[in-house]
C-alpha cells in the first residue's frame, strides 16, 4: 500500500536528516538530539510528513504524519528508573530522511515543522526563517564543546593534554577521536581554531585545578 502525504506549503518545513544535523551541531550531543527528536515526534510536539508513504497490504497502523508512527508497543515506550522516565522509542529504523517501522510501514522523504524544533530549543531561533549565517555563527561554540569531550576523556589523553602538544597535533588526536560521531551524525569535523579555543580552556581549567 502506498500513499501520498498532502503537502501544507503554509508551514516551513526542513528535510529530517538536514534537521538532524543541524541541531547535533547547535546543541553538541547527537544522542540527545536522536532522542529528542523521537520523543517529539511520538508526542506529537514535532509535526511532519513525508513524500511518499508505503506499508504491507491489510496494513491498518498509522500513517503518514501521525504521532503514533514513531510508537511502537506502549509497554516498551518507557520505563522508570526511579523518579526519571526513560523513553524507549523501539522498532522504528531511520536513516537520512527515510523511516520504517517495525511492521514495515516506511515513510519517505520526511520533512519536520521548523517552527516547532525552534520552539523545542533543538534549533535556534534564526533557524525558524533558514537564516544560514546566523545559524552558523551559533553553532560555533558547540564544536568547542564537543572538542572539550575528547579532551576530557582520560582513555584519549591518559593523565592530561601534554602541555608540549600543539594544536595541530590535538586536532588530528581529536578528528580521529570524533569521526564516528561525525560520520554517524553527519557533523562537521572541527577546525583548527576550535580545537585551539577548546584547549586554551582546558589549559585554564586545569592550571586553576593545580593552583588551587
Amino acid at each position: 500500500m502506498a500513499k501520498k502525504a498532502t503537502r501544507d506549503t503554509t508551514t516551513a518545513r526542513i528535510r529530517y536528516g538536514q534537521a538532524k544535523a543541524l541541531a547535533s551541531e547547535y546543541l553538541g550531543d547527537p544522542e540527545f538530539v536522536e532522542r529528542e527528536f523521537l520523543k517529539g515526534l511520538a508526542a506529537g510536539e514535532i509535526p511532519w510528513w513525508c513524500a511518499r508513504f508505503e506499508a504491507p497490504q491489510q496494513y491498518s497502523g498509522p500513517g503518514p504524519g501521525d504521532p503514533k508512527f514513531w510508537e511502537t508497543d506502549p509497554d516498551q515506550l518507557c520505563t522508570r528508573d526511579g523518579p526519571i522516565v526513560i523513553f524507549r522509542l523501539r522498532g522504528v529504523h531511520i536513516k537520512g530522511d527515510f523511516a520504517r517501522r517495525f511492521d514495515d510501514a516506511a515513510a519517505y522523504g520526511i520533512e519536520l515543522d521548523r517552527k516547532a524544533l525552534v520552539r523545542l530549543k533543538l534549533l535556534p531561533p534564526s533557524d525558524v526563517a533558514g537564516d544560514r549565517s546566523s545559524a552558523r555563527k551559533k553553532r560555533k561554540a558547540p564544536q568547542v564543546d564537543r572538542v572539550m569531550r575528547a579532551l576530557e576523556d582520560p582513555e584519549l589523553f591518559p593523565g592530561g593534554v601534554p602541555l608540549d602538544m600543539t594544536t595541530k597535533a590535538v586536532l588530528k588526536k581529536v578528528a580521529n577521536y570524533l569521526e564516528p560521531e561525525t560520520k554517524k551524525f553527519g557533523l562537521s569535523t572541527p577546525e583548527w581554531d576550535s580545537v585551539d579555543r577548546a584547549l586554551k580552556q582546558y589549559r585554564a581549567k586545569h592550571s586553576s585545578a593545580q593552583s588551587a
